[in-house]
Parts: structure tokens; C-alpha cells; sequence
């Protein structure tokens, strides 16, 4: 068999091209990787093999882009981990953000309400409204946001700042991807 240099192959973003018809969609920024001698020469040795042992090769390459339910989840690489926080964030909340096994930020230990509400749409504006109103108050209060947990189904109130520090992708962005779904 031909010896190909895979880090010649032309490429979009978010896609990894292995010759004219295989396209391996979601592997995102961490497509740099391709270009790092030991990939390459793996994937050179494994064209020997089947497309499918193939497939598994580059996919645990580039798990970072890992989906779940058709959604790309940002930061995977926290799965079943801990994201430690730094400077000031990490003196408030020194016990990180655990991430679950399917890489979903927990940040139940710093909420300050969970309410569990059906019909979510994923929709920040109108669901908070409904959060809000299911917890007794009028609005979310300062320094707080509601994150839509991964089950469609519960929002927590947590705080702001380290909501916005810990980048991940939430329960919006899957709900988000079912509504438009069922449209």
C-alpha cells in the first residue's frame, strides 16, 4: 500500500478528509493535532488496516470534539474530571467544577436554588422568566444566572462569574438542537 502524508491533506474546519470520500465531521480546533509527527505516522501505519479501525484511531485522537446528541461538548476534556479554577475564583470556589463522565459542568455545590421545571425550550430569556417565577421571585438576582442542567429539565441558580469562566456547553444548547429537531 501507497504511504500517505496525511498532514498535507487539505482540510476545513471541523473536518478531518481521508481520501475523496470519508469525511469525518466534529473534530473541531483540535485538527492542529493532525500535523504532529506521531499522528501522522499512526495514521500512515493504520491506512494498512481497516477504514473502520481507522475511524476509532482518529476519533480517540480528537475526543475533545466528542458529541452528544449531535451537540459538540466543549471542554470533554474534563469528563469525569475536575476544572480547577485560578487568581481570586479559585480562593472563592476552591473545589473546582467537577465535570460528569459525559463532560457536563456540575455546579450544584455553589448553587443557590434548583427548580425543575418541563417544557424548556432552551431559550435563556423565556426560561429564566419561568425559573424565576417557579422559585417565588420576580427576577434572577444580581450576580446569579440560571444554567440549564444536561437532563432538559432543571435550571440552577449559580454564580455568574464562575458560570461564565467555566466554558461548557450546557442543557440550552441541547435543548436548543431538540426543539429545532421537532419543528
Amino acid at each position: 500500500m501507497k504511504s500517505v502524508d496525511y498532514t498535507k491533506v487539505p482540510i476545513a474546519r471541523d473536518e478531518l478528509l481521508f481520501g475523496p470520500c470519508t469525511i469525518i465531521k466534529g473534530v473541531g480546533k483540535e485538527i492542529s493535532l493532525i500535523k504532529s509527527s506521531r499522528v501522522a505516522s499512526t495514521v500512515n501505519t493504520t491506512l494498512k488496516s481497516t477504514q473502520e479501525n481507522l475511524l476509532k484511531l482518529v476519533l480517540q485522537f480528537f475526543s475533545k470534539g466528542t458529541r452528544y446528541d449531535g451537540v459538540r461538548i466543549i471542554n470533554k476534556k474534563f469528563a469525569g474530571q475536575t476544572y480547577n479554577l485560578s487568581g481570586d475564583l479559585a480562593k472563592k470556589y476552591s473545589k473546582g467544577v467537577k465535570f460528569t463522565k459525559d463532560g457536563f459542568p456540575d455546579f450544584s455545590p455553589y448553587s443557590k436554588a434548583i427548580v425543575k421545571i418541563d417544557g424548556l425550550k432552551g431559550n435563556t430569556s423565556s426560561d429564566f422568566t419561568t425559573a424565576n417565577k417557579a422559585l417565588g421571585i420576580k427576577t434572577t438576582p444580581s450576580g446569579y444566572t440560571w444554567h440549564h442542567v444536561e437532563d432538559g429539565r432543571t435550571l440552577m441558580l449559580v454564580p455568574t462569574e464562575l458560570h461564565q469562566v467555566v466554558r461548557h456547553t450546557g442543557g440550552a444548547a441541547l435543548l436548543k438542537k431538540a426543539y429545532h429537531r421537532d419543528v
